[in-house]
């Protein structure tokens, strides 16, 4: 993705497709200078690559060592300078490739990426809502018991920081999915050890068996598995297996920011696979605190049944 340099300071920050530099605390740049506007310049994306823009500032924009001209769009290439208001606020455009989706704090500091298919807020060492996209192509934003569609532009609290989701209007994936996959068209294969201290976990896909390896994740995921297996009281497919949160954490003897980082990681597997629908691996039911494995078929091969 885009990135600047700061000279002075050498601190590296990513660039949102329109990022506004100065004063203002919701500039993607904040320079905290009265020699710098409110709003000094921007830099965005353009089909033709990055371009710079002074916005009628009081004391200019510096593109290597020249003075641009206001309201114009002047292209930015990788190892150009950029300077705004004096030279000391100089940047270095050191990466100049398309920008990704991305959260920003609003009160500053480095922005929450896209990783594994997901933005996770605040930090992914303690996730506590995350920002994914949807099958239907849509985002989605997960908060607590909320789950709903976000766009780009909005701002969102978590945790009591303001964070605005940033996203390219024509972004996609790097990687090129070959053909479609669907998890909640597959079928999930669990082998569990006697003990039940080791989940191994297959995926059955259009007659393909995927072997996914070992996880402590999947431990959990098999929980939701097993609680979907035996719920003979659902009239109907789509209400078979919703289990609250509170009920998850008291069998499984954890948090619930614990939870949240099982849920993650499950889905950044299936969403290394080329998943489309990676995040319906683990579903949750909007406002009640329910959730449930997104897979109808599930087979469980238990150690006790293995002799």
């Amino acid at each position: 993705m885009g990135r600047l340099r700061a000279s002075q300071s050498n601190e590296s920050r990513p660039l949102e497709a329109y990022s506004l530099v100065g004063r203002a605390p919701t500039c993607g740049v904040v320079l905290k200078d009265e020699r710098v506007s409110y709003e000094h310049a921007c830099l965005k994306y353009t089909p033709r690559g990055w371009a710079l823009r002074d916005l009628g500032s009081t004391n200019g924009t510096w593109l290597n060592g020249q003075k641009v001209a206001g309201g114009t769009d002047i292209a930015v290439r990788a190892g150009d300078t950029i300077a705004f208001g004096e030279s000391r606020f100089a940047f270095c455009l050191e990466d100049a490739a398309p920008p990704e989706p991305m959260a920003l704090a609003l009160g500053g500091g480095e922005p929450a990426l896209l990783t594994d298919g997901v933005i996770l807020l605040p930090t992914s060492e303690n996730p506590a809502a995350s920002i994914f996209r949807a099958a239907d192509g849509r985002w989605t934003l997960e908060a607590g018991d909320r789950v709903r569609t976000i766009e780009p532009g909005e701002v969102v609290d978590v945790n009591g920081t303001s964070f605005r989701f940033s996203c390219p209007n024509e972004w996609q994936a790097t990687a090129k999915i070959q053909r479609v996959r669907l998890v909640t068209e597959s079928v999930l294969h669990f082998d569990v050890s006697d003990d039940e201290e080791h989940v191994s976990l297959t995926i059955e896909c259009d007659g393909e068996r995927m072997p996914l390896g070992r996880s402590n994740a999947y431990y959990f995921l098999l929980t939701l598995a097993r609680l979907r297996n035996a719920d003979q009281r659902a009239e109907r497919e789509s209400e078979a297996g919703w289990t609250h949160r509170e009920e998850l954490t008291n069998m499984l003897k954890c948090g619930e920011q614990q939870l949240n980082v099982w849920v993650h990681r499950v889905r950044a597997r299936f969403a290394s696979k080329d998943f489309l629908d990676y995040a319906s691996i683990v579903e949750r039911r909007d406002g009640s605190g329910q959730l449930r494995v997104g897979v109808p078929r599930n087979v469980i091969r238990d150690g006790s049944k293995k002799k």
